[in-house]
């Protein structure tokens, strides 16, 4: 009896692995995995493709974040047409004005205004900002598929992900300034460049995985990383952090030991710093006079503190703030899987 309920646990978990994680590390997919994971990844893209096409009929005139982002993008193609320096430009439209690139993420902004000044003959700005806008948001689901292959997961598994991105979403305030969809459509902030930040960030960590276990593609994982701070701060920060804890948590059969993860990771970090120098370097020698906005709630930049967020996970409210706590089941399970097969 003791025999045969070990024989069962050993097929459920080898049943659940090449569900989730494919049969074996390297080995090529089913076919019909490769079906059901296109079928189910299709379907999420035009989800969001055909749900957020509202979006494209909003132009600019969004009551969010939106205005500043698109008058500063429109700003940087002025100056890269004047000779203006666009990364320290003076942005005249606030108050008396301020460099704004001094002390905030570039690179969405600098990209948008290539593409003003590329395509501006063609189009309206207000049309192009407001495209690539519904572009990326509706292809984010594709970067979480991207992330979950690399992180291990089979193609059925990473397409699981891809759809539950969709899901993500909090109650309140809080919608407005986590990875949802009220973070960024009209109805919410529109915070462009943390769409950015997102999306770089999954390639990022992908990266970073991949080169933690091969050994390749080390200066791509830099780089990734680099583009992840240079659209988003704190998406930037938390890339970081992450690419360190997978260097610390990495298990497996495949799993390289310490010190060739350490040596691989700390040359990551170091073209990653080395590609943000430009940006990081101004900054901190400008610390004294940056403040924070007397606008902005203490948690954006002081946290809610271990002990709350502890209770909000514990309580299902982390993931699942005002809804059934699927994602915070799904999240145990995932959990325990891991611990199971570790």
């Amino acid at each position: 009896r003791e025999t045969r309920r070990l024989v069962d646990l050993e097929r459920l978990r080898k049943t659940s692995t090449a569900f989730l994680f494919g049969r074996e590390r390297g080995a090529t997919p089913g076919r019909y995995d490769k079906i059901l994971a296109t079928l189910l990844l299709t379907a999420t893209v035009l989800f969001g493709l055909v749900f957020l096409y509202p979006e494209l009929s909003i132009g600019r005139h969004s009551l969010n974040d939106s205005v500043f982002h698109y008058t500063a993008s429109l700003r940087m193609s002025q100056a890269l047409g004047s000779g203006e320096n666009p990364l320290d430009c003076w942005v005249g439209n606030y108050s008396l004005g301020y460099p704004v690139w001094r002390s905030y993420q570039p690179l969405p902004h600098f990209v948008t205004a290539l593409l003003f000044k590329s395509a501006g003959t063609f189009f309206s700005t207000d049309a192009i900002y407001t495209f690539v806008f519904y572009l990326l948001l509706s292809l984010l689901p594709l970067c979480f598929y991207l992330f979950g292959r690399s992180a291990g997961l089979g193609p059925v598994g990473a397409s699981v992900a891809s759809a539950l991105s969709l899901t993500v979403s909090a109650a309140g305030e809080l919608d407005r300034y986590g990875i949802g969809y009220g973070a960024f459509v009209w109805r919410g902030s529109g915070l462009y460049t943390q769409l950015w930040g997102l999306i770089f960030m999954l390639c990022a960590l992908g990266a970073v995985l991949r080169s933690l276990r091969t050994g390749r593609g080390v200066p791509t994982a830099g780089l990734l990383l680099a583009l992840t701070g240079l659209s988003h701060i704190v998406f930037g920060y938390v890339a970081l952090l992450s690419a360190a804890l997978c260097c610390l948590a990495y298990q497996g059969q495949d799993a390289p030991c310490f010190v060739r993860r350490l040596h691989r990771i700390a040359l990551v970090s170091i073209i990653a710093l080395a590609l943000m120098a430009f940006f990081l370097v101004p900054l901190w020698l400008d610390g004294e006079y940056i403040n924070h906005s007397r606008w902005e709630a203490e948690w954006k930049w002081n946290s809610l503190g271990a002990e709350a967020i502890t209770k909000k996970i514990v309580g299902g409210l982390f993931f699942d703030a005002g809804r059934w706590p699927v994602l915070t089941i799904l999240v145990g399970l995932g959990a325990l899987l891991a611990a199971f097969r570790a």
